[in-house]
């Protein structure tokens, strides 16, 4: 009785379960597309598994993802935008611009909330760098910017500034342990920097004024 009763629930088990195990294999499945997709668009990435995220973009319940890609030269990076199709395929969509690649900064972007970032830590120093792009009217926009400096030890302090592009506000806001101070103020409206057409280096050099 006890064995028949074990491989009862056994079995029960595995049915159970067949949801859980259909949907990672989906998720195999659409993830081994994208690469795939990936590697035909950017047949210069050196990394031969790069960082992928999944994620619906523009609102259409289907899901697309994002990547760092090596331009055709091999000599900088972009971001890539592929949406998903009906069939869950992926058909490329849009490539930013210059992202500055350098040895000592970590990059990677991800989907969250429908929004993409792309994010930058100094690999040796503690500071990040994070750029906010959504879809607005049918286009990708920059939206958002924050720049985190933080010291290390016993105890640590963060600051840093955000910046609302829609809003035109900045926030520069400091962490000392639990406290949090903050400070708010207005910079100057600029037009909507479309995804396509930014540029790291002539963000930091050339952008919105008041955001740096």
């Amino acid at each position: 009785m006890n064995i028949q009763k074990y491989f009862l629930l056994f079995i029960f088990g595995i049915v159970i379960n067949i949801p859980a195990v259909a949907s990672a294999i989906v998720e195999i499945e659409v993830e081994n597309k994208a690469k795939d997709t990936l590697k035909k668009e950017c047949p210069n990435n050196s990394n031969p598994s790069p960082y992928i995220s999944f994620g619906d973009i523009n609102n259409d319940s289907f899901i697309d993802f994002v990547a760092l890609c090596e331009d055709r030269a091999g000599n900088d990076l972009q971001i890539v935008i592929f949406l998903g199709e009906r069939n869950k395929s992926f058909k490329f969509f849009q490539a930013s611009g210059s992202t500055l690649r350098h040895e000592r900064v970590v990059q990677f972007v991800e989907i969250k909330n429908k929004s993409i970032f792309l994010n930058r830590d100094g690999c040796c120093e503690p500071w990040k760098e994070r750029f906010q792009f959504k879809a607005i009217n049918n286009e990708i926009v920059l939206i958002g910017f924050e720049y985190v400096e933080s010291s290390v030890g016993d105890n640590p302090v963060a600051s840093g500034r955000s910046v609302n592009l829609l809003t035109s506000e900045k926030v520069y806001w400091q962490k000392n342990g639990k406290k949090r101070t903050e400070s708010k103020v207005n910079i100057p409206s600029s037009p909507p920097i479309k995804f396509d057409k930014f540029n790291y280096d002539e963000f930091t050099t050339n952008g919105p004024k008041g955001v740096y």
